[in-house]
């Protein structure tokens, strides 16, 4: 048998918890200047993207590539702190993390000289880039007077 009003129930409390519940989910809106420093993150990224795509060599691809995405996750680090640090914090890290599991497909995560990547191709190429780069080197030193 379940309670009723008439046997001292309350749905009062019951109301007003669920009330609080709700509160506590909604969050107010975000300023205008985070939705700026959003657009501004936008911008970055779309510059570092065409400077990646009209890259010639993987170096250049790989540096405007990284200067993007971490230009972008600090924005939206920025952006989000209305929201509190731990936000930021996941934000940021959210970010970085797509990127770089982005970056073993495309061979844009190369660390202490090594090659981090799932393509065959973005290997080869990197091997190709780094040979010439280095016969440049060499070439460009013997022709250098000491």
């Amino acid at each position: 048998m379940h309670p009723t009003v008439d046997d001292g129930w309350d749905n009062g409390v019951v109301m007003d918890v669920l009330a609080a519940g709700e509160a506590a989910r909604t969050l107010p809106p975000l300023p205008a200047w985070s939705t700026v420093v959003f657009a501004a993150a936008g911008l970055w990224w779309f510059g570092c993207l065409v400077g990646a795509i009209r890259g010639r060599t993987l170096r250049i691809q790989r540096r405007f590539y990284w200067t993007g995405y971490g230009g972008v996750a600090a924005l939206c680090g920025v952006a989000m702190s209305p929201r509190g640090w731990e936000l930021s914090v996941w934000t940021v890290a959210v970010v970085i993390i797509g990127c770089a599991l982005w970056a073993l497909r495309t061979g844009y995560l190369k660390i202490g000289g090594r090659l981090l990547t799932v393509s065959a191709v973005a290997r080869r190429r990197d091997e190709r880039e780094s040979r010439e780069r280095d016969n440049g080197e060499a070439a460009q030193q013997a022709t250098t007077r000491r």
